[in-house]
């Protein structure tokens, strides 16, 4: 038990949230990161309000099954295999889609920063 609080409290204090939709994530203001379009991993986002990042197919897929959470410009697009600098707060960090081989459009996240390394694989083969 003591391990997953820790846990949960270090991923509290990342300056962003990969494929959760809460109205808790949302209010953080974070922006938010979508490995891939599978349902488990998109519950919720037809609410959320903030910064998405995924890669184009994953966002196209998202478009045919809920085009109402799919339209709005807060999505920015990100290539596999390539790296960006996102700033949330004073924070910057850069983040690199990698290839999850696990569905079309699906990207592990490589996240870098003040607080190291961390690489969120979502699902993948």
């Amino acid at each position: 038990m003591a391990a997953s609080v820790r846990a949960s409290t270090l991923l509290g204090c990342l300056p962003f949230v990969v494929d959760t939709w809460t109205e808790r994530s949302n209010a953080s203001g974070k922006p938010h990161f979508l490995t891939h379009c599978h349902k488990d991993h998109t519950e919720g986002i037809e609410n959320c309000s903030v910064d998405v990042y995924c890669t184009p197919l994953t966002r196209r897929l998202l478009l045919l099954r809920q085009p109402e959470a799919a339209r709005s410009n807060r999505f920015h697009l990100l290539q596999a295999n390539t790296s960006i600098e996102v700033t949330h707060g004073s924070v910057t960090f850069t983040v690199t889609a990698l290839d999850a081989n696990h569905c079309p459009g699906s990207v592990m996240f490589l996240f870098q920063g003040c607080f190291g390394n961390i690489l969120h694989t979502g699902d993948c083969r």
